[in-house]
């Protein structure tokens, strides 16, 4: 305490360097879906002080800038790809802040590229003071929005002397708060009934096609 150095619960994570520099960051893999978009955030603060640490003067920060600031960043990132190296261009960054003495939020998003993404919560300290300690507690990672359509496309050949009804299933995977619609693209050669013309979050469309009355050739049509 004095000031607080825990947000929630009993515990916070704490390192720090003393009368030296530092940079670095922890990180964890965590499985994801591709195509979704996650948010990852973590509340952190710092206490950056040449001089502070003791009954007399307190455990505060120096005044930003002065001699006794010892300038300590706090950021935190995601790499989309899965990868474990923060140095990598893949790496998106939030802000870059001294957030002295009181913890605030740190927050960032992106896009999975893989079925595992990378969260980072990183320090910079440029002057070696004595204290640099850094603290960070609350971190979540959240899928914000997913929307997913498979198969990509449906191809069927059929015996137009034999008329036949085919149905075929495309799926949709979506968050919850999503919301869609089906429509045929005007302008197509063939016109299947759709099972349904919308929903919210996961679901599937049946595409039923009549080829009754078809004449041999190559017909087609988009479903947005």
């Amino acid at each position: 305490v004095n000031p607080d150095r825990v947000l929630a619960g009993d515990k916070s994570l704490h390192y720090f360097s003393f009368w030296s520099t530092h940079e670095g960051v922890v990180f964890q893999q965590v499985e994801a879906i591709p195509g979704g978009s996650y948010c990852f955030s973590a509340y952190g603060h710092a206490w950056s002080n040449r001089i502070s640490g003791n009954s007399n003067d307190g455990f505060l920060s120096a005044e930003l800038d002065s001699i006794d600031d010892g300038r300590l960043y706090q950021r935190v990132g995601i790499d989309p790809t899965g990868g474990t190296d923060w140095t990598a261009d893949s790496v998106i960054w939030s802000d870059e802040r001294r957030q002295y003495d009181l913890f605030e939020v740190f927050r960032v998003e992106a896009t999975a590229q893989a079925s595992q993404i990378t969260v980072f919560i990183y320090s910079r300290a440029d002057a070696p003071v004595k204290h640099n300690d850094v603290y960070w507690d609350e971190a979540a990672l959240t899928l914000n929005e997913f929307f997913a359509v498979t198969p990509n496309g449906i191809s069927e050949m059929v015996d137009v002397d034999t008329p036949t009804t085919m149905t075929r299933t495309v799926s949709i995977s979506a968050t919850s708060t999503v919301s869609w619609t089906a429509v045929l693209e005007a302008g197509g050669t063939l016109t299947p009934t759709l099972s349904t013309s919308g929903g919210m979050g996961s679901g599937d469309v049946q595409v039923i096609i009549d080829t009754t009355g078809l004449m041999t050739g190559t017909y087609s049509v988009n479903l947005q």
